[in-house]
């Protein structure tokens, strides 16, 4: 009897969980890839803007995104309690708490154009998303000063265009390279290892 009450659980929530993420796949289907932010690259310095508001746009669809993504939630718990307990039912029902947006104030503060195509800007990126938790010392200092960057970027017949970006490492063993790119490609690895909580 125990046995089958088991596998009547683990098909129940099997179905509803396949259901679920049928639902989701056809949402993000039927998601639009359209943004609407101006685009100007006519000048270095406007085509960086243009990036930011690009950035801005695609982080405010993918925040919408992950509230569609998880307005199912109540129909998944049942689910989730059917299989977990403890941190792990505490952390999958109340993943919506992920979905988080983060604003930003940004500044140029040098253009300097090195060739008739190409040119590197510094700015300064500040983190101004509200927060009800108290920082320390260290964190408000941080938030404060924010992060310098440095963007080289690059015309082709379309106009200007980011190609490089680098972040100001504060730490001290980075002194001979503190510009550390934020754009990197990794080489490919084995799958050895699980990746996702499991």
């Amino acid at each position: 009897m125990k046995r089958l009450v088991a596998v009547s659980l683990i098909a129940l929530a099997t179905t509803g969980c396949d259901q679920i993420n049928r639902k989701m796949a056809e949402h993000f289907q039927k998601a639009s890839l359209e943004m609407e932010f101006d685009k100007d690259l006519s000048s270095p310095d406007n085509a960086l803007k243009s990036w930011w508001r690009f950035l801005d746009a695609d982080d405010q669809r993918s925040y919408e995104s992950c509230q569609k993504y998880f307005e199912n939630q109540p129909a998944r718990e049942k689910y989730y309690s059917a299989f977990t307990t403890g941190d792990v039912l505490s952390v999958k029902t109340n993943q919506i708490r992920d979905c988080r947006l983060d604003s930003y104030s940004r500044e140029i503060q040098e253009v300097k154009q090195e060739t008739e195509t190409r040119a590197v800007v510094l700015a300064t990126i500040k983190n101004t998303t509200s927060s009800s938790m108290n920082p320390t010392e260290t964190e408000k200092a941080d938030r404060e000063k924010g992060s310098t960057y440095r963007y080289l970027i690059e015309k082709d017949s379309s106009g200007w265009k980011i190609s490089k970006v680098f972040k100001l490492s504060t730490y001290s063993f980075d002194k001979n390279d503190p510009w550390k790119p934020e754009y990197k490609r990794h080489p490919d690895y084995y799958p050895s290892r699980p990746i996702s909580s499991q």
